[in-house]
């Protein structure tokens, strides 16, 4: 299926952590159709994603340095070059298919986001960037993450100061609510969090 078939298929919309499964797998599905996910996947770290170099156009001088045109080179020359040629043709064809494939994913992504939430993908260069802000505003945290974050904000409540806490604990506690974790309001969650952060002996 190409891409212009899968933009007029039934799209799914993104518009909160409860679509972001779906629809995430939807794109993950496409961009590896199409041999771009690497470049995508919201999990790779901006310096470990693919560099698409241009190709180096080949030249006489690849084949033999010292010549200045065609009439320098000999006929084993000649073969050699053709065959520079010919694969920097398919490398420049297959680096200009992986751009194309990336703008409609990117397009796509865009598209396939909910008028409300665009904000969040407005200065995304990349279909990457697209799915890195999207994945941190919906993508719902794994136990994991949420006992991960846990660990680290005893940590900081006992080195740091409560304006550091109360941010990490605000973010921890979103967290939980969009996983349906807690039964109990703000207020009194803080409350319970603080008595630990103030005696960590008493958990």
């Amino acid at each position: 299926m190409t891409m212009r078939q899968e933009k007029h298929r039934a799209p799914v919309i993104l518009r909160s952590s409860e679509d972001w499964p779906k629809w995430s797998s939807r794109i993950q599905s496409i961009a590896e159709l199409h041999a771009v996910w690497q470049y995508c996947n919201p999990s790779t770290r901006k310096k470990d994603l693919p560099v698409d170099e241009e190709p180096i156009k080949p030249t006489v001088k690849s084949v033999r340095p010292s010549a200045t045109g065609l009439i320098d080179l000999s006929t084993d020359d000649f073969t050699v070059l053709a065959s520079l040629v010919s694969a920097y043709k398919a490398t420049l064809a297959a680096q200009r298919s992986t751009q194309w494939a990336l703008q409609s994913m990117q397009d796509l992504i865009r598209d396939s986001v909910a008028c409300e939430h665009q904000h969040y993908i407005a200065d995304a260069g990349s279909a990457w960037e697209q799915m890195v802000a999207l994945a941190a505003a919906f993508q719902p945290p794994s136990l994991q993450q949420l006992q991960d974050d846990w660990d680290h904000l005893h940590v900081v409540g006992s080195v740091s100061s409560i304006q550091t806490y109360l941010g990490l604990w605000q973010a921890l506690f979103a967290k939980c609510r969009r996983l349906d974790l807690v039964n109990t309001s703000q207020a009194e969650a803080l409350f319970e969090s603080l008595a630990v952060w103030q005696d960590p002996d008493s958990q």
